[in-house]
């Protein structure tokens, strides 16, 4: 994948019944190396963010999140199946007016 690419993961959140099994909704996560527990973190946010807006939007769920440093993508590809790509932004405008 390219350098601009921070991280790509599959889940499925209704795969976890309990705390204790929370991996059980990770499907892929890209880098593989990385620790379970930031893996289960990343999910957890974009969990979050998933649900906090559908208070505003029930039936379009939340496509994109863009920060200072990265964009995440969200697409629900089948129901309750999320694919997420995390790109780092390399440069910042400031347009002051």
């Amino acid at each position: 994948m390219s350098d601009d690419v921070n991280a790509f993961y599959v889940f499925n959140g209704t795969f976890s019944k309990r705390e204790d099994d929370t991996e059980e909704m990770l499907l892929y996560y890209y880098p593989a190396d990385l620790h379970i527990g930031r893996k289960l973190r990343n999910i957890g946010l974009v969990q979050g963010l998933i649900n906090f807006t559908k208070t505003f939007s029930p039936d379009k769920p939340c496509e994109s999140v863009r920060t200072m440093k990265r964009v995440q993508t969200l697409l629900e590809a089948e129901t309750d199946y999320w694919m997420v790509f995390v790109s780092i932004l390399k440069a910042f405008i400031f347009v002051i007016f």
